[in-house]
């Protein structure tokens, strides 16, 4: 049985040997507020110190983030062979999560940019996870924390939609909620597709349209090729990212 628990996402469910071990969700958070909530007496940390925990998967604002190396270091002292995978989470209202503060949720970003400007929009974000997961990984001498690269396969769709790659949709805007940047089903499903592929180092390409697709009220986005589309995207941006540690086969 592998078992995970999961910081904020709670999607991945109805996976055969797989059991979920909990989800721990604060809105607008740090993960150092993860690990500090309840004054330490949380889910999560509980979870670990049992020690029947495989997969920690976290999903930070910034970095670096104390609470990313305190969960890693409470985890392997009582599982030595857990594996942590750490989002690159994009920038919700299109601004550098570097930069996020509280004040820019009220402002409505404009989504239609350039190629040019999408790719530009979380890049120190991007530079200080991996800075912070070379570190941590150095320090145990082998690769423990698994980087799922959220941001740059939301840069890759927003490129795609620019250029008219892909029937289903046609507005940048179409992939946010709100102002916040929430995702809508197609980001949603894009992002659940790059967690199973660094999870199980396996392509997504295949599995069924997921409900959240489905329920979403746009015929469009319950179409196979749709469907297939962002996995293939999913798996190209994953083995095409070597922080993941996921790597195409080579038969």
């Amino acid at each position: 049985m592998f078992r995970t628990f999961l910081q904020n996402w709670p999607w991945l469910t109805g996976i055969e040997g797989h059991e979920k071990a909990g989800v721990q969700s604060l809105g607008v958070s740090r993960t150092i507020q993860h690990w500090e909530h309840n004054g330490g007496r949380n889910p999560v940390r509980q979870a670990l110190e049992k020690g029947n925990v495989d997969l920690l998967t976290l999903s930070p604002i910034q970095f670096p983030d104390e609470g990313i190396d305190n969960f890693i270091k409470l985890g392997l002292e009582h599982n030595p062979n857990m594996k942590f995978t750490v989002q690159i989470s994009w920038g919700g209202p299109d601004i550098d999560n570097q930069d996020f503060d509280l004040s820019a949720l009220g402002r409505r970003p404009d989504r239609e940019k350039t190629p040019e400007q999408v790719i530009r929009l979380n890049e120190k974000n991007v530079k200080a996870g991996e800075e912070q997961a070379r570190k941590i990984n150095e320090q145990y001498g082998r690769q423990v924390v698994f980087l799922v690269p959220t941001s740059q396969a939301q840069v890759a769709l927003r490129t795609m939609i620019y250029n008219k790659e892909i029937p289903g949709l046609n507005r940048q805007a179409e992939l946010f909620a709100d102002n916040i940047g929430h995702p809508t089903p197609p980001l949603e499903a894009l992002n659940a597709y790059l967690h199973f592929a660094v999870i199980y180092g396996c392509s997504p390409v295949g599995l069924p349209i997921p409900s959240v697709l489905k329920n979403a009220r746009r015929p469009e986005w319950n179409d196979e090729g749709f469907n297939r589309a962002l996995q293939e995207l999913a798996w190209k941006t994953v083995i095409d990212y070597p922080p993941s540690g996921v790597k195409a086969a080579t038969h």
